[in-house]
């Protein structure tokens, strides 16, 4: 939690106003705070909901970079080049890799 002097932030209490219940109005947080004595602008809370998507969708991105690297196999670009051309050596070289290739991708 976010605090100044042993006081919970206005932001930290919309964000747990909208994660009570995240399909809440802004109007609505406005008037839930506004019961408990805590004077906020619509705009603030506009504001806050903003920042907490942009938090998830960079959350979610940096997880799905994540999973794509691990279940893609090599994460390093340079070694799997290296393995390529080690495949076509053994195969008699790259004509042979890429026809064998063009047969697999029909």
């Amino acid at each position: 939690m976010a605090a100044t002097n042993g006081k919970v932030s206005k932001a930290e209490m919309i964000r747990q106003t909208i994660g009570e219940n995240p399909k809440m109005k802004a109007r609505d947080v406005v008037a839930t705070l506004a019961k408990q004595g805590v004077k906020v602008h619509p705009n603030h809370v506009y504001l806050v909901k903003s920042h907490m998507k942009q938090r998830r969708r960079r959350r979610m991105k940096t997880e799905r970079v994540a999973t794509t690297t691990r279940n893609g196999g090599m994460s390093d670009a340079t070694k799997a080049v290296m393995n390529v051309k080690a495949l076509a050596e053994k195969l008699g070289g790259l004509k042979h890799l890429k026809a064998l290739v063009d047969v697999l991708a029909e």
